[in-house]
């Protein structure tokens, strides 16, 4: 798989700015969260941080509000505040395809704030174990306000990288994203992102970047994983991990599954009760290191994400 593809899967990943939220085993609540193009993933549990992507622990409750009552980002399950979803993502991706002896490299810089009024609704995700279920079918037809509801918060600055740092300005779209052919950074190094401030105040934070974890089940040759039985669960396993997370994102059709195992660990799955919501057919397994932290930005929590992330081909079988 090309890098440019593998950025353009990394851009995709994730729904809405907004996600409503379904614990299946804590009798069917729901909360407000927050997440992003970038930070669904990144930011909710997932491949990017705990990712790469689609609702997150930081934004169910630290934007979204908790069980208990209010929140920095307004709202909660039991409270009842209806204020605002505020919740900000910041996603340090590298990709790493070895061929023929060599390794080739490609990074993403992603960032995005969002600022929801509570009357919209947008993603729908279902915890399932350790992996969390998305459908962001009905938040493409209007689930978010006209402008995207994302926010400013002025000038990033990531420093920590190979080439020492990068410097983003918002786009018109109100994201922040590049894209760099070359080594992003190195296993254990420090990276750091700071800003300027704008609607989001400025904020200063760091996350370790994760080692490179070696997928060993399934077997992808050519990184095609073949043919995946739902109904029969997706056992993982992985070499290389002392410490973080092993993120996984699984994409088909308008459903999407971000899971985070402990790396040390070694093994992991993906229920089959989580594959079910996924349509049949062709569909893409995203897996990697991951290491996030969270950092307060007057009443938006951010998702800092660091991740080592390597896209597969499979086809969704029943």
């Amino acid at each position: 798989m090309r890098a440019g593809t593998m950025a353009a899967l990394l851009l995709a990943v994730g729904c809405s700015p907004m996600t409503t939220t379904t614990d299946a085993g804590a009798g069917g609540g729901t909360t407000s969260g927050g997440g992003s193009a970038a930070g669904g993933s990144a930011a909710g549990g997932s491949a990017a941080g705990g990712s790469a992507a689609g609702g997150s622990a930081a934004g169910g409750s630290a934007a979204g509000g908790s069980a208990g009552g209010g929140s920095a980002g307004g709202g909660s399950a039991a409270g009842g505040s209806a204020g605002p979803t505020r919740i900000g993502t910041v996603s340090i991706t590298q990709n790493a395809i070895s061929a023929a002896g060599q390794t080739f490299y490609s990074g993403l810089l992603l960032a995005s704030f969002f600022e929801i009024p509570a009357q919209y609704q947008g993603c729908t995700t279902t915890t399932i174990g350790a992996c969390t279920v998305s459908d962001c079918a009905a938040a493409a037809d209007g689930g978010t306000p006209p402008d995207g509801g994302q926010v400013g918060a002025g000038t990033l600055t990531f420093t920590g990288l190979v080439d020492g740092g990068v410097t983003l300005a918002p786009n018109a779209m109100g994201s922040y994203v590049t894209s760099i052919q070359a080594q992003l950074f190195t296993a254990g190094s420090t990276l750091q992102v700071s800003s300027t401030g704008g609607a989001v105040p400025a904020f200063n934070g760091s996350v370790m970047a994760p080692e490179a974890l070696v997928l060993t089940t399934p077997a992808c040759p050519s990184n095609d994983c073949g043919m995946i039985s739902k109904a029969a669960g997706l056992p993982l396993a992985w070499t290389g991990g002392s410490s973080g997370s092993f993120g996984v994102q699984l994409l088909s059709g308008s459903g999407q599954i971000s899971c985070s195992f402990p790396a040390a660990g070694g093994a992991g799955s993906v229920p089959a009760a989580a594959l079910a919501s996924l349509s049949l057919g062709a569909g893409t397994l995203i897996v990697g290191g991951s290491n996030s932290t969270t950092v307060q930005a007057g009443a938006f929590p951010v998702v800092l994400s660091a991740s080592q992330m390597t896209a597969y081909q499979l086809t969704l079988a029943p």
